[in-house]
């Protein structure tokens, strides 16, 4: 599970550096006749001006594009994306109400990497940030049960043509 922000143009370092571990890895599985991992991407919307008329399906598969354009450099692994429905929903002024504020990555349903830090020049170089890496098989699977609660708020980011965009555009 990784949830991102989905502004990844406020990235001030290389999206490879924090990618390219997980693509070298599931490489190395494939050479080794091992499945690649399944990776769970959850997008945040609230960040992304939604345009007049537009759809939250609409503006999280527009979400969707720009994430794996700028994120997602390889397709040794295809992720599960998907978007916090409240997210991408807004008021009367054009503001979301609610973000998906969660910083948690979770491998193999045995290692949690929970912590504070936006993927951000300021939470790398000024803001006093925490990541806890944990290893504790109870610990872990507490946290994935909290997020098969949120399940219901996610949705799968529509659109059958978004496996070949991801890739084919420039």
């Amino acid at each position: 599970m990784f949830t991102h922000p989905a502004t990844p143009h406020r990235m001030s370092y290389p999206p490879s550096d924090l990618f390219d571990p997980l693509f070298d890895r599931a490489q190395r599985l494939l050479a080794e006749g091992m499945p690649v991992p399944i990776v769970r991407v959850v997008l945040d919307c609230s960040q992304t001006k939604r345009e007049d008329g537009e759809s939250a399906d609409a503006l999280a598969l527009r979400v969707a594009k720009l994430f794996c354009k700028t994120c997602w450099g390889r397709d040794t692994v295809i992720p599960e994306i998907y978007y916090y429905k409240p997210s991408a929903e807004r008021n009367a002024k054009g503001w979301a109400m609610f973000s998906m504020h969660a910083k948690c990555i979770v491998v193999d349903g045995e290692i949690a990497l929970v912590g504070s830090a936006n993927f951000s020049d300021r939470a790398r170089d000024r803001n006093l940030e925490v990541g806890a890496l944990i290893r504790d098989h109870h610990f872990v699977q507490s946290l994935l049960a909290v997020w098969e609660d949120v399940e219901g708020e996610l949705a799968v980011v529509p659109g059958e043509e978004l496996r070949a965009v991801i890739w084919s555009e420039g």
